[in-house]
């Protein structure tokens, strides 16, 4: 396995004609069952470099949103309920999707395969910040989250060994494993001076959470913004993209073998038009190949998750330009946004997300609306006000 990244890494980075020495990628690979580290890599050559991106801290860009998505269904939310995939503005934030298109209604499991980005805005506004955040911590997110919507596009910066294990989780039915590296170690006549004492796991979402999570990440892959990533055995995984393409990765899973991909400049300049589901993807697939060998072609042993079908109508597909968006501002009733408290148990968070998602979209944990366009909101939920987010869309590629 650790051949096929060295090989990998080099191949795909140079069929992207990314040969400068400050265009790096870095992968991390480990067992979710038992913790043991199948392969890493920091960079490309480290005789030229040893600086170790696995722990470096950048952008995930959208492959944090399954922490949102993964807080949604601990609530309660389904991968079929439906949610509006259209413009949504948050005080001076106007998140867009890639290439401006909208969909309308879709289910919640069809936004994450086409990574939506104002469907994950809609799904932090829903659940709350902390309620996300508080998910992203139980699972090893350890660097600093901003109490900030757009994290939910994956604004702040995580390592891809934090983020990779994290997605462990999703694999082992909502355990955490702690990755370890060395197994003993022994003198030269034998004797064992040192052994990796038991791996520790710990629950931290439920299975039926880490089920809905996998059903809807292999849809990712399937037919998804992770396509390129396809091993031909059951699989799931998120890409990610930042904004101007800084950095892009891809992160997924088989039942056995987890692995985190990243791929960017080190100084953080943009790399024109690398997304997750190109090169990274690229890079997964060709490690899990032969990463998952020994495991043929094994299933999640979870409870059977159905995804319902669906069809976009014809001419659904909408494209809104800056002038539209203009249009909103100058017309904030379009927005179809109304205040109310949040929901106080998981039940009334779900049937709240119902009714909206019926009608009009989803109302904000704390808006700050703007003196001239709204009057102040009747009700103050009992959270810190979010500071004013920075503007960010997060382009995704779909095939």
């Amino acid at each position: 396995t650790q051949e096929a990244v060295n090989n990998a890494i080099l191949k795909n980075l140079r069929n992207y004609g990314l040969t400068k020495p400050n265009q790096q990628a870095a992968v991390f690979t480990f067992s979710p069952i038992d913790g043991r580290i199948l392969a890493y890599a920091g960079g490309k050559d480290y005789t030229r470099s040893q600086f170790d991106r696995v722990q470096a801290i950048r952008p995930s860009g959208s492959a944090f949103k399954p922490f949102v998505y993964a807080a949604a269904m601990e609530k309660g939310i389904n991968p079929n309920d439906m949610i509006e995939d259209a413009p949504i503005k948050i005080g001076d934030w106007a998140p867009r999707n890639y290439a401006s298109k909208y969909r309308g209604k879709i289910p919640v499991y069809s936004a994450l395969m086409v990574s939506s980005n104002v469907c994950a805005v809609r799904l932090i506004q829903e659940v709350g910040i902390r309620a996300v955040i508080q998910v992203a911590r139980t699972l090893g997110i350890s660097t600093p989250l901003e109490y900030d919507y757009t994290i939910a596009l994956g604004s702040n910066g995580v390592k891809l060994f934090e983020l990779t294990r994290a997605y462990g989780a999703f694999a082992n039915g909502g355990y955490i494993v702690q990755p370890y590296a060395i197994e003993k170690i022994e003198t030269s006549r034998g004797k064992v001076v040192y052994r990796a004492p038991k791996t520790r796991i710990t629950r931290q979402i439920s299975l039926k959470t880490a089920a809905e999570m996998t059903a809807m990440m292999k849809t990712v892959i399937e037919r998804g913004t992770g396509a390129a990533a396809k091993i031909g055995k059951p699989a799931a995984g998120k890409t990610g993209t930042t904004d101007d393409y800084k950095d892009a990765s891809f992160v997924g899973y088989t039942p056995n073998v987890v692995t985190g991909v990243w791929v960017g400049n080190d100084d953080n300049s943009d790399m024109r038009s690398i997304q997750g589901g190109t090169v990274p993807a690229l890079i997964w697939r060709d490690v899990m190949k032969v990463a998952t060998e020994p495991y043929g072609n094994a299933d999640f042993n979870y409870p059977e998750i159905e995804l319902k079908g669906f069809q976009l109508k014809p001419g659904s597909i909408k494209v809104y330009k800056e002038e539209d968006d203009k249009k909103q501002e100058e017309n904030p009733e379009e927005q179809n946004m109304t205040e109310t408290p949040p929901a106080t148990t998981p039940a009334e968070a779900v049937e709240n997300f119902k009714k909206r998602n019926a009608v009009q979209a989803p109302v904000p944990e704390a808006v700050s609306q703007p003196a001239a366009t709204a009057p102040a909101p009747a009700h103050q939920p009992s959270v810190p006000p979010a500071p004013t987010p920075i503007p960010m869309a997060v382009p995704e590629g779909m095939n």
